[in-house]
């Protein structure tokens, strides 16, 4: 089963976006995974306040857009002025398979860390981030479609 992303990551100077090609002429997306994990200690005691959401995004640079936004992934990444972002994520199947689509949208996300890696079979790139500490969890939107 092939899924395809759409990531879009807002700040106040600038976007950053990986639209799917959903297998139409280059087969190979820049995003290769996505995880996102509700995240909570053990002892928490406000399930509201003392959670996170953690979402990291995996992928890779074939084209001359994907090295473009690498580089704005970069450089948020030791931003220190327009830290918090609005990330929004697309996860989809084609029409002919089994749909497991979703929809997230999450305010006040940042980076936590950054990695490229650069090697005999290409160029790529892991991105974790969390959401603001004290975010409420109940503006999350999360979607199945």
């Amino acid at each position: 089963m092939n899924i395809y992303y759409n990531v879009t990551i807002s700040g106040s100077k600038d976007e950053i976006n990986f639209i799917s090609n959903q297998g139409k002429g280059n087969n190979d997306d820049a995003i290769t995974a996505v995880q996102f994990k509700f995240d909570s200690d053990d002892d928490c005691k406000d399930r509201d306040r003392d959670a996170r959401i953690k979402v990291t995004i995996q992928g890779k640079a074939d084209t001359d857009n994907d090295f473009r936004e690498m580089n704005k992934l970069a450089n948020w990444s030791k931003e220190t002025s327009d830290v918090y972002r609005t990330v929004k994520i697309e996860a989809f199947t084609t029409e002919n398979e089994d749909n497991i689509s979703r929809k997230f949208e999450l305010d006040g996300m940042f980076c936590i860390d950054y990695t490229e890696d650069f090697s005999k079979n290409g160029v790529t790139f892991e991105i974790v981030m969390a959401q603001r500490p004290n975010h409420k969890l109940t503006d999350i939107k999360y979607e199945l479609i």
